[in-house]
């Protein structure tokens, strides 16, 4: 029986273009600064996904609201 193949990991740097997705073609740290909660949900959501060191602590503090709380409500309401 063959052994499957292990699961490709994407490791996402600031200058990493987008291949996928609503920001395809942008750079992550285009993303980063314009939609941080779509960082957040591509880690939350995509398993083979890494991040370098730094980049989603960026996007969870800045995907905050008023009170300090994560925006889970995008996530909620389908923002994504």
């Amino acid at each position: 029986m063959p052994i499957p193949p292990e699961p490709k990991i994407r490791i996402f740097k600031r200058d990493t273009v987008m291949t996928f997705g609503r920001h395809k073609g942008l750079k992550i740290s285009t993303v980063l600064r314009e939609d941080p909660g779509y960082i957040v949900w591509m880690s939350a959501t995509i398993e083979d996904v890494v991040f370098e060191d730094g980049i989603l602590e960026d996007a969870e503090d800045a995907d905050r609201d008023d009170y300090g709380d994560p925006c889970y409500n995008d996530l909620i309401y389908g923002k994504y």
